[in-house]
């Protein structure tokens, strides 16, 4: 119940954050106009994509202004205008506070998800009461209560992050095709909601090569065996 944790004033509570508006209103205009119709401006576009799809069944009218010729700042306020409006037309189609909601319980099961990744992933490391404490360290953090209830781009990333990272743990164990292909697409939905995610690839490349490093030192050791085997034959000769 960690996640409930609400602040006392409710317009706190109800209120969208600066970044949730732009951020519901670009996905929304993904879903009707298609990616290229959209400049993604700051990051990719996974992340508004799964925000505004809870709000189909809704069929809120997309928003009208002109992404391409808009630039980031006049992008956001039109985005704020969209959302109070709701659905872009002023005929107030759906609540302001359903949308939210909507869009905020996407938030909130990739938090759930993080959870249940580090609980999985610190219980088969050193036991099953480490696995309770990396899930109550998780859930009380102030930046997941603040973030697993926000409609914005963080929550998104950290799930694909940590499932990614987890899933490639995994291979580096026991190699294997469903593994590899399991991180290998959530290393692209990582890299398909922030620009962040880029550190990913250094990550995995340098964790497989401490996997790997004593074949790699044996490999290496074989190889200058027969370099010198071969420069001693050369001499022999």
């Amino acid at each position: 119940r960690a996640f409930e944790l609400v602040p006392d004033d409710p317009k706190a509570r109800k209120a969208p954050a600066p970044d949730e508006a732009f951020t519901i209103a670009q996905g929304a205009a993904y879903w009707h106009a298609g990616l290229g119709a959209v400049p993604p401006f700051v990051n990719p576009p996974l992340a508004p994509l799964l925000m505004a799809l809870p709000l189909l069944p809704l069929r809120l009218t997309p928003p009208a202004f002109d992404w391409t010729a808009a630039n980031p700042w006049e992008a956001f306020r039109s985005a704020r205008d969209y959302l109070y409006q709701v659905g872009g037309d002023g005929r107030g189609q759906a609540p302001p506070l359903r949308v939210m909601r909507r869009s905020r319980a996407v938030a909130l099961v990739a938090g759930l998800l993080t959870g249940f990744v580090l609980w999985r992933w610190a219980g088969a490391l050193w036991g099953a009461r480490a696995g309770l404490v990396a899930l109550a360290l998780w859930a009380f953090c102030p930046t997941t209560i603040a973030y697993s209830g926000l409609a914005t781009t963080d929550m998104i990333l950290t799930a694909f992050f940590v499932t990614a990272a987890f899933f490639w743990w995994r291979f580096l164990l026991a190699p294997s095709i469903p593994r590899a292909i399991a991180a290998g697409v959530l290393l692209g939905c990582a890299l398909g909601t922030k620009l962040t995610a880029d550190i990913l690839l250094p990550a995995f490349v340098a964790a497989w090569l401490w996997a790997r490093r004593g074949h790699l030192l044996n490999a290496a050791a074989a190889e200058w065996r027969a370099l010198l085997d071969l420069e001693n034959a050369v001499t022999f000769l």
